[in-house]
């Protein structure tokens, strides 16, 4: 099993989640909808980078525009695509990206935002199943859908809003404090957080 789904409504923290996720394995590519790339880019970034104006950024987002930017992994060829996606350990892609890019997305730990709107047609539950023999991800949504759950299985985790406050009140400390971002992470915090992870079903002994 290479690929699991967490239901997280509203309100749960679900860029905690993937904030989580990515720290906890080490390497992530992080999937979200048009448009929330550099969101993302941003809130996770605070939890493994040092944010944006620092030279040693961590978390990347793709493109395809030339951009010249230290804040994008830009390609315009496969070969440089691919050097993308091997030199970046954090990289934000949307998710027409991780459609027309999926044939070279092998052996990389994937955090899919909203979930349910990459798996919306055939195609896409062809493309998640194709993607599953090389990569291990995990899916968030609040709204699953019957292909969302043909394409990720049944959910590991209901993540419920008490629920999320209750345990998940730690991971938004990390994201947000500025006392806790970057250099001046604390350690344990780090360890705590990735524990998290491990009881939510996020990095476990895959199959």
């Amino acid at each position: 099993q290479h690929a699991q789904l967490i239901i997280a409504g509203t309100g749960t923290g679900k860029t905690g989640i993937g904030a989580v996720y990515a720290h906890a394995m080490g390497q992530c590519i992080i999937v979200v909808p048009e448009g929330l790339e550099k969101q993302a880019a941003d809130d996770i970034n605070d939890f493994v980078g040092r944010g944006y104006d620092s030279p040693d950024y961590k978390v990347k987002i793709l493109t395809n525009t030339g951009s010249t930017d230290g804040k994008y992994a830009a390609y315009s060829t496969e070969a440089e695509l691919q050097d993308c996606l091997d030199s970046n350990k954090f990289l934000v892609v949307s998710h027409s990206q991780l459609r027309s890019i999926a044939s070279q997305v092998r052996g990389k730990n994937l955090f899919i935002d909203e979930a349910h709107e990459i798996t919306s047609t055939a195609e896409d539950v062809a493309i998640i199943n194709r993607l599953k023999e090389d990569n291990k991800m995990v899916g968030v949504t609040a709204t699953p859908s019957s292909m969302t759950y043909d394409a990720l299985g049944q959910p590991a985790t209901v993540i419920s809003l008490p629920f999320a406050q209750q345990r998940l009140g730690a991971v938004r400390e990390v994201i947000t404090s500025d006392e806790t971002v970057g250099e001046k992470t604390n350690t344990n915090n780090n360890e705590a957080v990735a524990t998290r992870a491990v009881e939510l079903s996020v990095k476990q002994d895959w199959k």
